[in-house]
C-alpha cells in the first residue's frame, strides 16, 4: 500500500477535488428516492491515474453496480452509492480494493468512505453540497 493513501492524500489533489464535485453533482438525482418511492440504482465513477489526474466519469446506467476498467498505474477509484445503498464499502468494494491494491472511495449523499488495499475501511468525511461544490468535513 502506498503510504500517501493512508492519509487520503489523493483527495487533496485539485483535479480529484474538481472531479468529485462534478461526480456529486451528476449523481445528486440518485441520492434521493423517485417520486413513486423507487430507488435509482445508477452508480457513477472515475479513476485517478498515475499522473494524479482524474479520468472521465462513467455511469452504470440503471444497474446497481458500476463496471469500470482499471488501468495499470491507476491509484484510486471513486464511485457513488445511490439512495438505499449503505454508504459504507460493500463486501465487493473491499474485495476489489484488496485485489487491485488501490483505495476505493464510496461517495454517498452525506458521507465519503474508503475501502483500503489492506482490507480495512473507514469513514473519510461527512459530505455537504455548498455553493455548487462538494465540501468534505
Amino acid at each position: 500500500m502506498n503510504a500517501a493513501f493512508a492519509q487520503d492524500d489523493v483527495l487533496k489533489m485539485p483535479a480529484v477535488q474538481d472531479q468529485m464535485s462534478k461526480l456529486y453533482a451528476d449523481a445528486r438525482y440518485t441520492f434521493v428516492p423517485t417520486t413513486n418511492g423507487l430507488t435509482r440504482k445508477a452508480e457513477l465513477s472515475f479513476t485517478v491515474n498515475v499522473k494524479g489526474t482524474a479520468d472521465p466519469i462513467t455511469s452504470s446506467g440503471a444497474w446497481a453496480s458500476d463496471f469500470r476498467r482499471v488501468q495499470h498505474g491507476d491509484t484510486a477509484i471513486v464511485h457513488t452509492h445511490p439512495f438505499g445503498r449503505d454508504p459504507r464499502p460493500s463486501d465487493c468494494d473491499n474485495a476489489a480494493a484488496v485485489k487491485l491494491g488501490i483505495p476505493i472511495y464510496e461517495l454517498s449523499r452525506y458521507a465519503l468512505w474508503v475501502a483500503m488495499p489492506d482490507g480495512t475501511s473507514h469513514k473519510v468525511a461527512d459530505v455537504q453540497w455548498q455553493h455548487g461544490r462538494l465540501v468534505l468535513k
